[in-house]
């Protein structure tokens, strides 16, 4: 949506991992080459771990694919909420490999000696569990028979576990002791520095074809990576809807005020009244003439304005006393007729079409009832939604329309037909 306006190739922020947009801190480094380490030399067990949204899944899909070898094969398992047998028939599917029955030591058994075939045929076996922190403490718990699967020399399996820091302090437990003492290799992915944070935006600028400086403001920058402490996928969720807002609101480059906006809607706390940051005698000054302001339209109200400091036009000639309240009238006032706003010169009455671009706070009601110079009454009444979703066919929700979206309104009906009815 935003990405002619602002010249980029391709959308920088996505939320799901890319290995293209991979970038390597020290400690991501440090992670990427356990990896390829752990698994190269057989090392068995190695365990990856970080806190959300640090990279960590990227970095084994960045290895997946630049790391490619028709010797190795790895088993992959995004959802490790698995029986310690669910695992075994997984494991023996992926190889091929047909148990006589469905217990799980003859699976054991069956897996062990498809195993040894693989490894004396030059092959290395790989299973890595993502979202580790996940399995059950049963299935983490039987791992260990698998990891006594080896050779006199090698690790015929090699186990990556890739998890929050929460399972960090699962293996730390004293009940995890056996199975934490045969972790060859383990290591961490820690939160990004606000240097790094910066680097990091502009990294994946870069590969989108544009420069940092032409897209965000230095204290937009700040704004962003101050909020996100370290954290990359914050980071995205960020600059992306900065980029949507900035360009609904089409400001280029974004500014810090863009940017704060942003992350005062990521809290889901209400945008105070003053948009501006006041110094701190600025701020006792207005508050004082806002105390005076309130304090003198108290005693005009009360019928005291000639005790006003000043008067302005709309006090000269009133009088001082109180005025008698004013009679109740017998009958209700009459109602009045709703009047039609006033209708825009649009174009739309020489049969043209209007498009406009929607801004933040837009709805379709109002909208309409601008255009068209409709009451609430005709809007109900007439068929000019239906008229406006034939009109506009990519629109799913014209209740729900993102900002930015353009939306085209259909021209006027003839001056015969009735007034409000585009249905026809």
């Amino acid at each position: 949506m935003y990405l002619s306006y602002y010249g980029l190739s391709k959308e920088p922020f996505h939320i799901t991992p890319d290995p293209e947009f991979l970038f390597l801190t020290e400690s991501h480094r440090q992670a990427l080459g356990s990896l390829i380490y752990g698994i190269e030399k057989r090392k068995g067990f190695i365990v990856i771990t970080g806190s959300i949204g640090v990279g960590k899944t990227t970095i084994v899909r960045f290895y997946l694919e630049r790391w490619r070898n028709p010797r190795l094969k790895v088993i992959y398992i995004f959802n490790p909420n698995v029986t310690f047998g669910q695992l075994v028939k997984t494991l023996c599917h992926e190889l091929e490999l047909s148990p006589v029955t469905q217990d799980v030591h003859e699976m054991v058994n069956a897996l062990h000696a498809g195993l040894v075939v693989q490894y004396e045929s030059g092959n290395n076996i790989a299973l890595i569990v993502d979202e580790a922190q996940n399995l059950p403490m049963e299935t983490l718990e039987n791992l260990r028979l698998i990891s006594n699967l080896e050779t006199a020399k090698d690790k015929l399996l090699q186990i990556v576990f890739v998890g929050q820091s929460e399972f960090d302090e699962r293996l730390d437990r004293d009940e995890m002791r056996p199975l934490r003492q045969r972790v060859a290799i383990r290591t961490s992915i820690d939160t990004m520095t606000r240097e790094e944070s910066l680097s990091y935006i502009e990294h994946r600028l870069a590969k989108a074809g544009v420069d940092a400086g032409s897209i965000f403001t230095s204290g937009a920058l700040k704004a962003i990576s101050a909020k996100a402490k370290g954290i990359p996928r914050t980071i995205n969720i960020l600059c992306d809807n900065a980029l949507i807002t900035g360009f609904g609101s089409q400001v280029k480059p974004v500014t810090a005020a863009v940017a704060r906006e942003v992350i005062s809607d990521f809290r889901g706390t209400r945008r105070r009244f003053f948009s501006v940051r006041l110094r701190p005698v600025t701020a006792w000054a207005v508050a004082v003439i806002l105390l005076l302001a309130a304090g003198g339209s108290l005693l005009y109200h009360l019928g005291y304005a000639d005790f006003l400091p000043f008067k302005g036009q709309a006090s000269r000639g009133q009088v001082t006393a109180r005025a008698a309240p004013a009679p109740v009238p017998s009958q209700p006032p009459a109602v009045q007729q709703e009047t039609p706003p006033q209708k825009q010169t649009t174009g739309l009455e020489n049969g043209e079409s209007l498009k406009r671009i929607i801004q933040k706070g837009d709805n379709i009601t109002r909208l309409v009832k601008e255009v068209y110079g409709l009451t609430d009454g005709q809007v109900r009444e007439g068929g000019w939604m239906e008229a406006i979703k034939r009109g506009n066919p990519t629109i799913k929700d014209l209740n729900r329309i993102p900002v930015g979206t353009e939306i085209v309104f259909p021209p006027l009906p003839p001056a015969h037909e009735k007034a409000g009815d585009l249905s026809d």
